[in-house]
Order: structure tokens, then sequence, then C-alpha cells
């Protein structure tokens, strides 16, 4: 049967030698944190490979269509051109922009407040969409809508991307939202902390996933909801438990030759 030698080292009781190994072998705060911000990274690398938790390729886009997708200056500064406009060029927005100009130059407030209560009346969704009939693939409507042939040519055809990653058509996106917290602190930097960070007795348990408004749209892909269908993308995943426990196994040995 093997045994477990303690000797001390040269100033160290033996008493001390077994109290700072307990405590090398102890899980940190700091591991705790490093397995979680470890397994955050291999969520998110699968994912935006198009692959599930248990590596295989999502469900396909929807080639279902035309579809009108909105663009928007969400995140943006005023005058400032979203990421699918400048893809776009911008050639379809000269209309939108000698209205406006039209309107400047309107000197009787009565018609100018005429005029913007026509339009808010007709800037439904539905209304916009609506303008859109004769509007080839990959243009924007009158309205404000870029026409696509479908969802899955939207993210194949128009913004190039090769996989389905989840991931939407301009920063910010829901994957960025993925968060480690800990006793309600949120840990924004994904680098694996050092080796003797947040050392503590009673460590704190780590929570990794979305929190807030996204938290909605994670679930709803995750599990499906509507139209779309199921892609289990944040979950543990059959390859995950060995990495992780190798990570924490890591941790301790390195902590107690550091003690030797």
């Amino acid at each position: 049967m093997a045994k477990l030698t303690i000797r001390a080292a040269s100033g160290r009781s033996p008493a001390k030698a077994e109290r700072d190994l307990f405590k090398a072998i102890a899980p940190t705060q700091g591991d705790l944190l490093a397995v979680a911000v470890i397994h955050e990274g291999l969520i998110l690398g699968r994912t935006t490979n198009g692959l599930d938790a248990d590596g295989i390729p999502f469900a396909p886009y929807s080639t279902q269509g035309p579809i009108y997708i909105k663009i928007g200056t969400s995140g943006t500064s005023a005058g400032r051109a979203s990421a699918i406009q400048r893809l776009a060029r911008g050639s379809d927005f000269k209309p939108r922009q000698k209205v406006r100009k039209e309107l400047k130059k309107r000197k009787d407030p009565i018609e100018r407040a005429a005029s913007r209560a026509k339009r808010s009346a007709e800037s439904t969704p539905r209304e916009r969409v609506s303008k859109g009939g004769g509007t080839e693939v990959g243009q924007i409507t009158p309205g404000g809508y870029l026409k696509a042939e479908s969802y899955s040519w939207f993210k194949h055809s128009f913004l190039g991307r090769a996989d389905v990653d989840l991931l939407g058509p301009r920063a910010p996106h829901m994957l960025q939202a993925l968060m480690v917290r800990f006793g309600g602190r949120v840990r924004r930097s994904r680098s694996v902390p050092a080796l003797g960070a947040l050392p503590s007795q009673k460590p704190r348990d780590v929570e990794m996933g979305l929190f807030g408004p996204e938290a909605a749209r994670g679930h709803g892909l995750h599990f499906g909801a509507g139209h779309l269908p199921p892609r289990p993308w944040l979950a543990f995943g059959a390859g995950d438990g060995p990495k992780l426990l190798k990570v924490a196994r890591d941790r301790i040995a390195r902590r107690i030759q550091g003690r030797r």
C-alpha cells in the first residue's frame, strides 16, 4: 500500500507542513474560475465552428423566403452606417436621405408636423416591408429593410459566414454576452486566473451563462422556439469533463510542487 510521508523542510514543523499540503490540495476560487473560463472557451470555440455540445453540426439555417431584415443603427453613433449598410454600399439609402433634406427645407411647422405624423403612421414593420415588393434580392427597400432570398442566403452569401455560427450580423453578438460570475460579481476577462489568484478557504460557487436580456435568446436557440430548431450549444459536452478535470488537477499539482 502506498504511503504519504510528510517531511518538514528547514524551519518548518511537520504539523505546519501538513497544513500547507492540505491547503495546496484544496480547490481555490481561482481554480473554479479557471475551470469555468476554460469551459467558456470550449463552448465558444465549437459554437462559432457550427458544432453543438456533442460535436454534431447545428441544424442548417432556413432556406424559406424571401425575407426582409431590418437595417438599423442600434449600437452605432448618429450618421454612422451599420455593418449591413456598408455591405450594401448604401446606394439604396439615397431616397430616404432626400426626404430628410426636403423636410429640413420646409418652413411651415404645421406642414412639417403633418409630414412626420404621416411617416409615423406608415412606419410599422408591415407597412415598410410592403413597400419592398419591387426590390431585388440584396437591395434595401424604401422602408429600410434588406430583401434576402432566405436567412441561409443572408448568413452564408451576404455575410460570408461558413457555418451556422449563431452569431448575429454585427456586434455585440449573443455569444459575447456569455459571462462567468461568482458572488454576484461578473468576470468580464476571459483570461485564466493566475495560480495563486483569489485564495479562499470557502470558495463561492461559479456560474457561467447568459444573464439579462440575452438569456431568452440563448434559451430559444438552445431548445428551439417557434420556427427555430433546437441547437444545443450552451451545455456540458461529452468530452468536456476530462479536459476540465485536467485543468483543476494541474493547478493543484503545481501548487503542491511549489510548497515542497
